[in-house]
């Protein structure tokens, strides 16, 4: 049934990226990551949380996460085993327009389904695996049948909720970030509209998403330039629009959460 192995190969093209991912367990510390492609991730065994966005999900054996593009989530493994999955990346505007329809039908959905092995979502990773090696052709293919599979599957399948829910006021504080990050808002900002103390807030907002306010702004910040400066924006603009009003704070910002400079990833970036 399942062919994954510790020896399975990573694939990736200018469409998408696949890999079989094995992490050891044991660290109580949550990591905290964001990224712009669409995320589809199958959890094949361990003992993992994820934090979305405030909403904490335990991952079962063959369960589905779907994470969309600038969605910062924290990923936490409880035990001291490891822990298996296979993650898909689909890159925006890489496909046709049906091909895009087909991307923001199965994203506008819940993101967390359990036992989907009656829905043919693992057979239909092990195809992309098989298909991979042959060509970009085939690759982008069995991606898209596995889009189909996931979206009949959200016909039929009721979406699981998280074990633990975002709190109303961390809820209602993410929304407004992600509305007005692009702006200039501030932590004193946010305590006087949400009539709530700095402190208090931060407090409330790193036990729900394991990392404070400032951090969630930049964070949502420097991913959604990422994604300007790869369809072409010139990096400094790039900056001015997702928020930044200093260059050189967005460069450091850059660096630290991506490992390369903006400019690495544009498109005329020489590889």
């Amino acid at each position: 049934m399942y062919h994954y192995s510790m020896n399975t190969k990573n694939f990736k093209n200018h469409s998408v990226g696949v890999r079989f991912s094995v992490s050891d367990g044991g660290d109580d510390n949550i990591i905290i990551h964001c990224h712009s492609s669409y995320e589809i991730l199958y959890f094949i065994r361990g003992n993992v949380r994820y934090i979305i966005e405030g909403a904490e999900y335990n991952l079962k054996a063959g369960s589905l996460l779907l994470i969309p593009p600038n969605v910062v989530h924290g990923v936490k493994a409880c035990g001291d085993g490891t822990y298996q999955r296979c993650v898909l990346d689909i890159y925006p505007k890489a496909f046709d327009l049906d091909g895009e329809n087909l991307l923001r039908m199965v994203f506008s959905s819940k993101c967390y389904y359990e036992n989907t092995d009656g829905c043919g979502i693992g057979n239909a990773f092990d195809d992309i695996f098989s298909a991979a090696p042959l060509s970009d052709w085939a690759l982008n293919i069995s991606v898209q049948a596995l889009l189909i599979k996931i979206l009949l599957m959200q016909n039929t399948l009721e979406a699981s909720e998280p074990r633990i829910a975002a709190s109303g006021a961390v809820s209602q504080i993410i929304t407004y970030i992600n509305e007005n990050f692009t702006e200039k808002i501030t932590l004193d900002d946010i305590s006087a509209k949400f009539f709530v103390s700095k402190h208090h807030l931060n407090k409330l907002f790193r036990k729900a998403t394991g990392i404070t306010v400032g951090e969630y702004v930049i964070y949502k910040r420097v991913y959604y330039a990422r994604g300007l400066i790869q369809r072409g924006v010139r990096a400094s603009e790039a900056a001015e629009s997702s928020g930044f009003c200093d260059y050189s704070a967005f460069y450091k910002a850059y660096i630290k959460r991506m490992g390369h400079n903006p400019q690495s990833d544009s498109p005329d970036a020489v590889n």
